[in-house]
């Protein structure tokens, strides 16, 4: 997932961290900035594409049936409440400052990784654990939270809440989005929530902090 101002979560969210030159971007300076972080995301879930074969990976991303597993109501209320937290914590503030190149590359980073995460820590375990709830749920979300400590060995954290929030944050992301997959064997869903998380989070204003 990726937020503004060097986090992954709302609950970190710090206007006055942010650089006074939003408005002005330009893609020239800042697209080689971009593409590496893209190029790392998709490195590590090239693999999981290459060990099971791109037909075994895609069906991942398959509908299931029934669509919202046997409760689709708690389903449905786990995969979406994430989405409302960028919506009404980021994008209020920073409708003055958003240009054309912050949205395109913040959905390009959205998609990236959104589709490689839910890969790498829905999709395999629950392929190769479909029996088992503590490998295929349990085990991956925390994992899931524990890996997003990593950001903070290059960024840094100076922000509210601390790295115990970030990780508890993460950890009910990874605990919401890995009840869809193990309900249904599926990352369709869950992968499709991540993406417009992450779109919504505009995570391209974290690389004009990187370059200020």
């Amino acid at each position: 997932m990726g937020y503004v101002g060097d986090t992954h979560s709302p609950l970190f969210y710090d206007v006055g961290s942010l650089p006074r030159t939003c408005g002005s971007l330009r893609l020239s300076p800042w697209v080689p900035h971009c593409f590496p972080h893209i190029l790392d995301r998709l490195a590590y879930a090239l693999p999981m594409f290459v060990l099971g074969g791109l037909g075994g990976n895609m069906r991942l991303f398959r509908e299931p049936e029934p669509r919202f597993g046997d409760r689709p109501w708690l389903t449905l209320l786990l995969l979406w409440w994430p989405v409302t937290f960028p919506i009404a914590f980021v994008l209020p503030s920073r409708l003055p400052d958003i240009t054309l190149p912050i949205v395109i590359f913040s959905i390009i980073l959205g998609v990236t990784i959104g589709v490689t995460e839910e890969i790498l820590w829905r999709g395999v375990y629950v392929k190769l654990f479909p029996n088992d709830i503590w490998l295929k749920y349990i085990y991956p979300s925390i994992g899931f939270a524990l890996w997003h400590i990593d950001p903070l060995s290059v960024t840094g954290f100076r922000l509210p809440g601390g790295i115990p929030a970030f990780v508890f944050f993460a950890l009910l992301l990874g605990l919401t989005w890995g009840y869809y997959a193990q309900k249904t064997g599926s990352i369709r869903w869950c992968t499709i929530a991540h993406i417009i998380h992450d779109s919504f989070g505009l995570g391209a204003f974290t690389y004009i902090a990187w370059l200020s």
